[in-house]
């Protein structure tokens, strides 16, 4: 055991290594293309300790946490392991030179050892882990000890630029054009072809200056990689509209769509024959759904609907596209009015961000003659106030139909392959489908909750209920195991609006609640705090697109907090923008589970309404 007389030593030691030696760099300013040390505090990460600063023995205690059991790794994954669990212990900030040398040296030491490989698995991680101060003042110190960056180094150096770019806290931090051109030249020196991982960095740092016409040509080598493509899309357009160059940014838009069209009418075939054949080879086989054995083609769920989601997901198009609008007003709007008629014509629903960013912009312009209203709308796409409708999102009265008829006519194969304790004898939920009610509740899965389950789950399950039976006057059947269905006897609640079924313990992610609920009637609601579009499968591929839509129009959310439980509608929010004398009605999604932009159909189009 260390004794106290050794602890305050230790202590003390630790105190005068903060106002001494390792202390935040105070460099003065160097030229514009040198990287500088910043002279503020060390920021906090979310993401590590907290700690007002790094010191040598924060270092050390970070290496010492390394575990080298890996003898059967090769070397560069040895090291990714090692740097990543160095940087779960080191906050984010920038770092003086001389505390790099010493813990390098440490590494040494510790046989884990530095190299040119190294640097460029360090760069890589720092950016992984968001640790970009950290990051930047390690590529200040290669340059410092005159070590050449290496082509993985540099282009981390240009992807590191962009996550700095994005972001407004490090707003003093961003690195002048010269520095992003000169690594980029000196990357082309190398005289390598860069791979995807390579060409996304190189496109991310070149789009932040004038020369980023220059990436263009290393978008072939994304083709294979659709996130990659997506997000250096999405650095193209926002390069074209911090340029300005406005018909360049309206003409890509066009491509993306086109390009779009083709591609997701081509995925539609093909899975639509290989589900065909499929469904020949299983009807002959089992005559129940998919097969897990068999090679499944892709699911319909990574087919986006929306034109422009090939680019939804990019850091910064939509978001900064009006931040870039600067220049002569009738021009802004005009501008401004062309991208929400590309916006409308092809039904892309933007993140709520833009929806934000373009409120911003209007105030700016003229709060009296531009503003924005927000409505609320039905999943039927009438607004609450009656006023606006859009295009419907629930199903038609015979696509329900036909899931439901696919689940009455499969229920018994559907519970022997997923709930096979139930479906030996299935009577009891059998009869109980057999009576009308208005709303099933799962109480065989549990929400996230912050307190204590054992003391929440009942008080959830009593406030969930009385909300559907007295609140809302409904007829609710319940689905849940025997020792929660003893305690909701217990509350006795009104026999002809609450009933319950007990059933066996499955597994923790049970379709029984989605089954039972299709069975009993397709306009029947459920309440389940799971995400039922995992069970997609179970409906067949056929069915699945309808299925998205049910699942949408028909899942209520228990939303849980600490002292609030409470049942969450589908709704679809939008905005309605005036411009002059025309008006736009964009709707737009709040995050919640049930509304996720990436899961946006083609049946949500914007209307333009021109007075």
């Amino acid at each position: 055991m260390i004794s106290n007389r050794f602890r305050s030593l230790l202590l003390l030691n630790k105190t005068y290594s903060y106002s001494k030696r390792w202390t935040i760099s105070t460099a003065t300013k160097l030229s514009d293309t040198d990287i500088r040390i910043s002279k503020k505090p060390i920021k906090k990460s979310m993401y590590a300790y907290k700690r007002s600063q790094t010191t040598y023995y924060d270092w050390i205690e970070a290496v010492n946490r390394v575990e080298l059991n890996h003898t059967n790794f090769h070397r560069p994954l040895i090291i990714r392991s090692s740097v990543r669990q160095i940087l779960r212990y080191m906050h984010d900030g920038y770092i003086d030179n001389e505390q790099w040398t010493a813990f390098r040296d440490y590494l040494v030491k510790k046989d884990i050892g530095v190299s040119r490989l190294f640097d460029g698995i360090f760069l890589h991680e720092c950016i992984g882990y968001q640790r970009f101060l950290m990051a930047l003042s390690y590529i200040s110190y290669l340059q410092s000890e005159n070590i050449s960056l290496t082509p993985t180094s540099l282009a981390m150096l240009l992807l590191l630029a962009r996550e700095i770019d994005i972001r407004k806290d490090f707003s003093e931090y961003r690195l002048n054009e010269q520095i992003l051109l000169n690594a980029y030249q000196e990357f082309l020196s190398h005289n390598i072809l860069p791979d995807s991982m390579l060409a996304l960095p190189i496109i991310a740092g070149l789009t932040l200056t004038s020369q980023w016409k220059e990436a263009l040509k290393y978008l072939p080598i994304l083709d294979n990689d659709l996130d990659g493509m997506q997000q250096a899309l999405g650095f193209v357009l926002t390069a074209a509209a911090k340029f300005h160059d406005y018909t360049f940014f309206f003409s890509l838009l066009d491509t993306i769509s086109q390009t779009e069209s083709i591609r997701l009418t081509e995925e539609r075939q093909r899975i639509r024959l290989i589900s065909d054949s499929d469904r020949i080879a299983l009807d002959h086989k089992q005559k129940v759904t998919l097969d897990q054995k068999l090679k499944r083609p892709i699911a319909p769920s990574r087919i986006k609907e929306s034109d422009y989601y090939l680019i939804a997901k990019t850091s910064q198009t939509y978001e900064t596209f009006t931040d870039y609008l600067t220049g002569e007003k009738t021009k802004q709007i005009e501008t401004l009015i062309k991208l929400l008629e590309k916006t409308a014509s092809n039904g892309y629903i933007p993140p709520i961000s833009f929806v934000k960013a373009l409120e911003r912009k209007l105030n700016e312009l003229d709060s009296t003659r531009f503003k924005c209203e927000y409505i609320q709308f039905y999943p039927n796409g009438t607004s609450l106030d009656n006023k606006s409708v859009l295009p419907s999102m629930e199903p038609t009265d015979q696509e329900c139909q036909s899931i439901h008829s696919f689940v009455r006519d499969n229920f018994q194969s559907l519970l022997e392959s997923n709930c096979s304790k139930l479906a030996e004898d299935p009577s009891k939920l059998l009869n109980q489908l057999s009576n009308p009610f208005d709303v099933l509740f799962d109480c065989l899965h549990y929400p996230p909750l912050e307190l204590d389950w054992r003391t929440r789950h009942p008080l959830y399950i009593k406030r969930v209920l009385y909300q559907i039976a007295d609140e809302k006057g409904k007829r609710c059947l319940v689905i849940a195991k025997i020792d929660l269905a003893d305690y909701i006897d217990s509350l006795r609640m009104p026999a002809d609006l609450v009933s319950v079924v007990r059933v066996p313990y499955e597994s923790i992610k049970s379709p029984l609640p989605l089954l039972s609920t299709l069975y009993h009637n397709p306009k029947t609601l459920l309440a389940s705090p799971v995400d039922q579009r995992i069970y997609k499968t179970l409906l067949g591929l056929n069915n699945t697109d309808v299925f998205h839509r049910w699942i949408q129009t028909h899942q209520l959310i228990p939303v849980t907090k600490p002292d609030l439980v409470y049942l969450q509608a589908p709704c679809l929010y939008a905005t309605r923008v005036h411009v002059n004398t025309n008006e736009w009605l964009i709707p737009y999604f709040d995050g919640s589970p049930l509304t996720e932009s990436e899961n946006v159909q083609t049946w949500f189009r914007v209307q333009i309404n021109n007075n």
